[in-house]
């Protein structure tokens, strides 16, 4: 009995061992087949890693070469503004290589002018607080102390963990730019005092011409009164045409003062509804209103300076009275909008205008009949407000018919 049962346990060791190794061989055929896939896999990494740098390099090369390529200063920086990397055009306008070789830790700071450098600072401390830097102006010194300016565009660079390790910017050279503005600026303001000049001279002139006229016209009216009945009809009419001449030099004179003055003239933007002040001017110089005044459409509501659009208004409402008849006249205004303007229009049904005039009678001391109330300067002056307020102005004739005057004015204007 003792017998069978060793046997029994002695079989049983030999299968599970049985067992046990069989299991142990399956094992070592799935740890095989495992690490010759892991080498494989370590193969292709490996490989995949290699083309990579590869291209990591390639990129890294075309982007060396385009750095360089640029035609603005680029300059790579560390955070306290030291030059680690430049491209040609620095080194073109900065003698980059040559400073650096003799002092390897460059700072840009040591490169902008003296009274630049405060902007710059600020500049350097905004780009690194919020990432990027947009169009700061600086003077970067030149080794004979000139100066060139710059305007600088930069950014932050960041880690794979978005922490800031470094700064690259481009600064394009604006001295041609700058060297134009301050030219300008000089002519503005040679401009401006030459303006000045002539407005002055302007009130000089008329005054001086005005008294000795107003002293001329005063001793005729002497003359006649003392003279009272002892002139002839032919020497009362010669008073009479040199009384007209003084009225028209006063007018001449006080239109050239009006002209000089329409750029020197300062006067706030209004609100002003078009279709009223034309109404006010019509009543002021047409009386007694024997020609019609119509309107077609609506009249806008324009905000812009009174006075000038007064000048317009009266100048052209004048004109188409004078060569109106009063028995059959009318005028006749409209206005439409196109786009971003509004376009006026006034027609008369006078005499009209020859076409071959239309350029002529815009300028000043042009006018086609010579008339005791014409001086040649009213239209001058419409199309000279008119252009001061970005508009423009031209008109459509047919002689023997009538004339239409066209202005457009900017909605914001």
């Amino acid at each position: 009995m003792a017998m069978v049962e060793k046997k029994d346990q002695t079989s049983l060791l030999q299968r599970a061992l049985a067992r046990e190794r069989k299991a142990r061989k399956a094992a070592e055929q799935i740890l095989e087949q495992k690490s010759t896939e892991l080498y494989e896999l370590t193969q292709i990494i490996s490989k995949s890693k290699d083309e990579l740098q590869v291209l990591v390099d390639e990129k890294d090369s075309e982007l060396s070469g385009l750095i360089q390529r640029i035609i603005d200063p680029y300059l790579l920086l560390d955070l306290k503004g030291n030059i680690i990397k430049y491209n040609a055009a620095s080194d073109k306008l900065l003698n980059l290589k040559d400073t650096l070789s003799k002092k390897p830790n460059l700072n840009l700071i040591e490169l902008i002018a003296p009274e630049d450098r405060d902007r710059m600072y600020d500049a350097f401390a905004e780009m690194i607080d919020k990432g990027f830097v947009k169009d700061v102006d600086v003077s970067f010194m030149e080794k004979d102390n000139s100066k060139m300016h710059f305007q600088i565009n930069a950014a932050v660079l960041y880690d794979s963990d978005l922490k800031p390790k470094a700064a690259q910017g481009i600064a394009r050279d604006i001295t041609k730019l700058k060297i134009l503005e301050q030219q300008k600026d000089k002519l503005l303001s040679e401009l401006v005092a030459r303006n000045e000049e002539l407005n002055e001279y302007a009130h000089v002139v008329s005054h001086d011409l005005k008294s000795p006229l107003n002293g001329i016209n005063s001793l005729i009216k002497w003359i006649q009164k003392d003279n009272e009945g002892s002139f002839d009809d032919q020497a009362l009419e010669m008073f009479d045409l040199i009384d007209k001449s003084i009225i028209k030099m006063d007018k001449l004179i006080t239109g050239i003062l009006k002209y000089s003055k329409l750029d020197a003239e300062l006067e706030s933007k209004k609100i002003i509804d078009v279709k009223n002040l034309i109404e006010d001017i019509y009543s002021r110089i047409s009386p007694n209103q024997s020609i019609k005044l119509e309107f077609e459409t609506e009249m806008p509501q324009v905000f812009t300076f009174r006075n000038k659009i007064e000048q317009v208004i009266l100048n052209l409402m004048s004109n188409a009275l004078k060569f109106t008849p009063n028995d059959t006249g009318k005028i006749i205004w409209r206005c439409f909008e196109r786009n971003d303007t509004y376009e006026f229009s006034i027609t008369d049904n006078g005499i009209g205008i020859e076409e071959k005039y239309f350029e002529k009678i815009f300028k000043i001391f042009q006018y086609l009949e010579a008339r005791e109330d014409s001086t040649g300067i009213g239209l001058a002056i419409v199309k000279k407000v008119v252009q001061s307020l970005g508009g423009e102005i031209w008109l459509e004739s047919v002689y023997g018919e009538g004339s239409t005057f066209f202005f457009t004015l900017p909605k914001s204007t």
